[in-house]
């Protein structure tokens, strides 16, 4: 169920809604948080990326990209940096324009992950 108050929003595990990620085959992401006009700023999501799963390289040229793994075991290829591990607890900021690549998951990653400004 989904309560919105003026100043706040709650959704709770039951109403998440998936669907395939656009950019990931296998992939699935439920939108916690979307720009809407007059609203939110950042987009939130939860992203799911399946054992094996093998994104192309990619950048987002309008926003920051911050994740929070909360499952699962893979990595990462960042621009300037190069290969990240990521594992629950891991937190990452990629900015703007920087080239990045998730790759060798090995678990199923489920990923807290926010955009800023958002997504448009």
């Amino acid at each position: 169920m989904e309560v919105t108050l003026p100043t706040s929003q709650i959704v709770v595990p039951s109403q998440l809604s998936w669907e395939p990620h656009s950019a990931i085959r296998g992939g699935r992401i439920a939108y916690l948080l979307a720009p809407e006009p007059g609203g939110s700023s950042v987009t939130c999501a939860l992203v799911e990326l399946p054992a094996g799963a093998a994104p192309e390289a990619h950048v987002h040229s309008h926003c920051d990209d911050l994740l929070y793994v909360l499952s699962g075991k893979g990595a990462v290829w960042v621009e300037d940096v190069g290969d990240v591990a990521l594992e629950p607890g891991c937190f990452l900021r990629i900015r703007q324009g920087v080239r990045h690549r998730p790759h060798d998951i090995a678990e199923t990653l489920l990923i807290y992950n926010t955009w800023s400004p958002a997504l448009g």
